[in-house]
């Protein structure tokens, strides 16, 4: 009776222990992607180009609505030209809604919010929605390789 028992919960067990190292993968994995927007946050905020730049894939396509899409140089490039500016502050918010990840690949559901502000005080705020696929590389790093964008209205 005992051998009889002993398969079934060393199976129970192991796949017990399976789940929790799934699991914990991709708890891990979820804060590796937090961390990644909000490093780009911190980034884009303190005007760090190559640190903006690099949450983005070399192969990026990044599409908002009513525009063409752009390539990683292109988004770059308008980072550039936002930082060069000396009337106009940016400054962005966000808030991740879902994150769905499976091994090395994962969605992101989000929104943006920016801030921008001129020398004569006016404000304004825009809220982006968005999803963004990131994929992870093989240095562990989670990178958007492509992202779709939408405003959902202004806020002032």
């Amino acid at each position: 009776m005992t051998r009889k028992l002993t398969l079934p919960i060393y199976t129970l067990l192991t796949g017990l222990i399976l789940n929790h190292a799934v699991y914990a993968q991709s708890e891990s994995a979820t804060a590796s992607i937090h961390n990644a927007f909000s490093s780009w946050t911190a980034s884009f905020n303190r005007k760090d180009l190559n640190a903006t730049c690099d949450l983005f894939a070399q192969n990026l396509i990044l599409e908002y609505q009513g525009q063409p899409a752009k390539n990683y140089d292109e988004v770059c490039q308008n980072f550039k030209k936002l930082f060069a500016s000396p009337d106009i502050n940016y400054h962005y918010e966000y808030k991740i809604h879902n994150i769905y990840q499976t091994n090395d690949w994962a969605a992101v559901r989000i929104t943006w919010i920016l801030k921008a502000d001129n020398k004569n005080k006016n404000e304004i705020l825009i809220q982006e929605e968005g999803m963004d696929i990131m994929a992870k590389t093989p240095s562990g790093k989670w990178k958007i390789i492509r992202s779709f964008a939408y405003p959902s209205h202004a806020l002032a």
